[in-house]
């Protein structure tokens, strides 16, 4: 079974050794990080892109679905 985009960030902050908290400045805040963790809201192209940026995560895994 995939991992969600969830899992994989998760995974991806604890490899690098960061914590949810450390997502807002790239997600919008802590709101829209709560929104994106519990599935209210998808990411947006621009989170996508600054996740990709700073936690090397392929954008294919960030919407849900792979080629």
């Amino acid at each position: 079974e995939k991992p969600t985009p969830q899992e994989v960030v998760d995974f991806m902050l604890e490899q690098k050794g960061l914590s949810r908290a450390d997502l807002a400045q790239w997600l919008g805040g802590r709101s829209r990080t709560s929104e994106f963790f519990n599935g209210i809201r998808p990411l947006s192209i621009r989170q996508i892109g600054a996740l990709r940026a700073h936690l090397g995560i392929p954008a294919d895994l960030l919407m849900g679905f792979s080629p």
